[in-house]
């Protein structure tokens, strides 16, 4: 795969890559373990934690939630994604100073969507903010 620099989060960076043999465009998210080293404050076993939420993501499928197609523990952690071409939804708000009032009520809807559905699986979101919701146009 082609990878080329998407995105700088707390954990890790996103590249933007390309599939060898459909040329399909996907988003891999590279999560340093260095981050995560065993007795830091932030995790206990972070080994378990990743590998156990990545486990757990795999499993959902809903239209609002992005789609994990795979996963590689390597040096770091590799989660291969669905691409989000329309970018965060803090940088769209940013942007644009202002959304038309219909629009929000689609993300705001949608968002409901994804949390109800993640809550009726035994999941909490924990950091659920502009930041962190991704559109796909």
């Amino acid at each position: 795969m082609e990878r080329l620099l998407y995105g700088i989060g707390a954990c890790g960076e996103v590249k933007l890559a390309f599939e060898r043999k459909t040329c399909k465009k996907v988003a891999i998210k590279i999560i340093s373990k260095r981050k995560f080293a065993i007795g830091s404050a932030r995790e206990t076993d972070p080994a378990l934690n990743v590998e156990t939420e990545i486990e757990i993501l795999k499993k959902l499928n809903h239209p609002c939630i992005i789609k994990i197609k795979n996963f590689f523990d390597a040096e770091d952690y590799y989660i291969v994604l669905e691409l989000m071409e329309g970018g965060e939804l803090f940088d769209k708000v940013v942007g644009n100073k202002r959304l038309k009032e219909a629009t929000c009520k689609l993300y705001f809807y949608q968002m409901l969507l994804a949390v109800q559905y993640l809550h009726e699986n035994g999941i909490i979101h924990r950091d659920l903010k502009p930041e962190n919701v991704l559109l796909s146009s």
